[in-house]
This record gives structure tokens, sequence and C-alpha cells, in this order.
């Protein structure tokens, strides 16, 4: 009877275990880059995930779609950090 409850518990170890790692990168990927392409001013933001901290580049047009973007990608559940590496558009020259 040990020896059947044993087996068991390890059957049932062997099957919660893999529930326990989470997302995976593709998956938080996925869900970020869902995040970013709900606000149409976050358009050519990029999105890369490893061990669950988010990567987003990408020239935006101000600081505010900046932030934005962190918020967004910061938002998805499973995400650990973000890294911002977009940067700002530079105003347009003069007209003359």
């Amino acid at each position: 009877m040990k020896r059947i409850l044993a087996i068991v518990a390890i059957v049932a170890f062997s099957f919660a275990l893999p529930s326990c790692k989470g997302k995976s990168d593709a998956d938080l990927k996925t869900a970020a880059e869902a995040a970013i392409s709900a606000n149409p001013e976050l358009t050519g933001t990029t999105v890369e995930v490893k061990d669950g901290v988010a990567t987003i580049s990408g020239e935006l047009k101000d600081p505010a779609a900046q932030a934005a973007a962190e918020s967004a990608v910061k938002g998805v559940e499973g995400i650990k950090s973000v890294q911002n590496q977009t940067s700002v558009m530079p105003p347009p020259p003069p007209r003359l």
C-alpha cells in the first residue's frame, strides 16, 4: 500500500511541477505585443522577452509615448521587469 501511495505521489508531483513554471517567454512576448498594439501611438515598438524580462525598443514621438509603452508591458502578468530602450524622434526641422 505504501508503494502505491509513493507512486501516486510521484506521478502527481511530476504533473504539478511544470505548472509552477509560469508562462513561457513566447507567451509573454505575445501578450506584451498585444498590449503595445492596443495603443496606436506605439506603432513601431518591438518587444523581446528573455527569462521574463521584456526589452522594448523603437522610435516614439515623445517621452509620454515612451512611458506608455513601458507601462503597457509592465502591466502584462508574468513580466518580471522592463528594459526600455526606446528613443524619441527628433523634432522636425523648422520651416523657412
